[in-house]
């Protein structure tokens, strides 16, 4: 008998949804997917045993739910190669119907894979491989990691990689309360708490009744004369990308709600060590970092966003695994310290590194993962940026939303035209 394991919070944090009738339950419909298209001859022998070593190497794409007396666990699936078919298309379309049957077929929840793969021959000359990964198996980061791997191995730039296992992640989760980690963080969000709970962010809506069942997704690219200048400007102030957006969202939340101190989160780094930077699985908890609002420039805010959020990931753990008791410590009875989540994906694809002719493109599914939340994806990939929405579609339009990223980018062109420009000058 395989041994049981619970989930992560990382875990839990995925895996529910609301249903029609407003009762929360398991759901299949949160995952997030990966498509590379290689544009040169394939080796399909090869591309499936680089697939199957994946597997082999990484256990959370073993991981299987089950329930126990009526509780959830997982365990890990011993590994078996898998004899992949090789799927032939004759057409960009039927490429395109196949990535759509790969992202909308269900997963079955309970003592089954929850990952999908088509690995595909196009008009005999190419090819491609579909990955479609359920969250609470893979975060964002995985998917990156997951298709590195395969074609570091495919193209032979190594036969072996080092990876670690999520059961580790698992026992590490077990062991904080008693750990003197557990003891600072606490300290950390009760004196934090005791002076002033910070206010949730949020972006203003018309709506008064709405429902958290059903979300939208706008996408929306930044130019590529801005995108380099906003490069420029980090460079020249030696920040990341990262700090750049979320102090950029920072200043609009305060123009829009007056919001002097408040609480923002992110989820853009979910790798705080050498081990879970090689650790496939749900990694993904989310920082809270505190904002306040002063007069000062934006190249200094700047610095101030980091310090909190440095301290928002370093002390995480808590806040994470203990929202409530902590809320209800200090009487505020908010679901969430804060409305609005930013997420900085990174991922650079170098074609020449790993000699290889292809294209990269992933997403996630639209959601907002039953919460009255704002998801913000801002996606770098090699030479463009892309700001993904994820918002619940009865409580903002589609002009709304279009109107909010308007705004951002006017805050943006400010900004890098102005680098002394203050907080208090900047105009939406």
């Amino acid at each position: 008998m395989k041994k049981k394991y619970e989930l992560t919070k990382a875990q839990m944090g995925v895996l529910y949804s609301f249903d029609e009738s407003g009762n929360i339950v398991i759901t299949d419909k949160n995952y997030i997917w990966g498509h590379l298209k290689i544009n040169e001859m394939v080796d399909f022998k090869g591309l499936k045993e680089a697939v199957n070593y994946c597997l082999k190497k990484n256990d959370s794409m073993r991981i299987k739910l089950c329930l126990k007396d009526d509780k959830l666990y997982q365990y890990f699936e011993s590994h078996k190669d898998i004899d992949f078919e090789t799927i032939k298309v004759n057409s960009d379309e039927e490429i395109k119907d196949l990535e759509n049957e790969i992202i909308n077929k269900p997963f079955s929840m309970f003592d089954s894979f929850l990952f999908k793969i088509a690995i595909y021959n196009y008009k005999g000359e190419s090819g491609g491989i579909i990955i479609k990964l359920h969250h609470v198996i893979a975060d964002g980061y995985t998917i990156g990691m997951l298709l590195y791997q395969i074609v570091i191995n495919y193209k032979k730039i190594t036969s072996k990689y080092v990876t670690f296992s999520y059961k580790d992640y698992i026992s590490s989760e077990e062991k904080y309360p008693s750990t003197r980690r557990y003891e600072l963080d606490k300290i950390y969000w009760n004196n934090m708490f005791k002076k002033r709970i910070p206010d949730s962010a949020y972006f203003p809506s018309k709506k008064t009744k709405y429902s958290m069942l059903d979300a939208n997704k706008l996408t929306f690219d930044i130019d590529e004369n801005i995108l380099n200048s906003i490069r420029k400007f980090c460079k020249d102030n030696r920040i990341s990308m990262s700090m750049f957006f979320m102090s950029i969202y920072a200043v609009f939340i305060y123009k829009v709600t007056k919001l002097e101190y408040f609480f923002m989160s992110s989820v853009s780094d979910n790798r705080r060590n050498f081990k879970e930077k090689l650790t496939a699985g749900m990694l993904t908890n989310t920082a809270y970092f505190d904002v306040r609002i002063q007069n000062m420039k934006f190249s200094d805010f700047i610095k101030e966003i980091y310090y909190s959020l440095s301290n928002g990931y370093k002390h995480m753990n808590y806040i994470n695994n203990y929202t409530r008791e902590l809320f209800d410590e200090y009487n505020d009875k908010r679901i969430l310290p804060t409305n609005i989540t930013i997420s900085y994906q990174k991922i650079l694809f170098d074609k020449e590194k790993m000699k290889i002719n292809c294209d990269f493109k992933g997403d996630s599914n639209v959601g907002t993962y039953a919460s009255d939340i704002v998801i913000i994806h801002v996606l770098e990939q090699n030479d463009n940026l892309k700001i993904i929405y994820d918002y619940l579609s009865e409580k903002y339009s589609i002009e709304e939303i279009t109107q909010i990223n308007n705004e951002i980018v006017s805050i943006i062109k400010q900004v890098i035209s102005n680098k002394d420009i203050n907080i208090q000058d900047i105009n939406l």
